[in-house]
């Protein structure tokens, strides 16, 4: 294609020519698009979604996050594509009003954010009391570990996260009463489960006969 500066500028050309006239790209593309060439993300919505959402996310606003989701789009449509979903900055700065809205719409609440994070985990370090309430009453996963390669808090659980802090003891304190009560309710809902046992294991050596001579 004449006047067209480089190899990479050609293929972008060939393939928004590809899109306009009805071509499916797989996920791999799609995610090119999404961080890097986001002009042709207008020709895919589910990406243009993505891209829109990504966009209000980037501001850290929950309000204009909010607007972008009340016009249809899933509150979990950059993080299809590798971005920060909303649900993690609502748990990060603990708006109570935004997680509620958002669990309403959908949002995923064991959702892995960038790291591998979840919003329970981001509530948990930052001692946001109302919205780890929220998260754990939605059913969020409180048996997670963070990554054992995260630089603060390696293999950390809920629990630890909840009490690392001595100068947050009112948080910890409430988060192990609430996790405490919800262990007893899941036994309450599977009986079998407090009577399980470890099976022993016979570590007796084992003796082998010398054969006859």
């Amino acid at each position: 294609v004449k006047g067209l500066p480089d190899i990479q500028a050609r293929r972008l050309f060939c393939l928004e020519i590809l899109l306009q006239n009805g071509a499916e790209p797989d996920f791999y593309a799609k995610q090119q698009m999404f961080m890097g060439h986001r002009h042709l993300a207008t020709l895919i919505p589910e990406v243009n979604n993505a891209v829109t959402l990504d966009e209000a996310s980037k501001t850290r606003d929950l309000k204009e996050m909010l607007k972008v989701i009340a016009t249809g789009i899933h509150p979990d449509a950059n993080a299809a594509f590798g971005g920060f979903a909303p649900i993690g900055w609502a748990a990060i700065q603990g708006d109570a009003a935004a997680m509620e809205a958002l669990i309403k719409a959908g949002a995923d609440v064991n959702q892995k954010l960038p790291g591998g994070t979840t919003p329970l985990q981001y509530a948990a370090i930052h001692k946001q009391q109302d919205v780890f309430a929220l998260l754990v009453e939605a059913g969020a996963d409180t048996s997670v570990k963070m990554p054992a390669t995260d630089p603060a808090y390696p293999g950390k659980s809920i629990s630890d996260l909840a009490s690392d802090n001595p100068n947050a003891k009112e948080f910890a304190d409430f988060a192990r009463d609430l996790l405490g009560r919800q262990e007893q309710q899941r036994l309450a809902q599977n009986p079998q489960m407090a009577t399980l046992r470890p099976v022993p294991v016979n570590r007796q050596p084992v003796r082998f006969k010398t054969p006859a001579a």
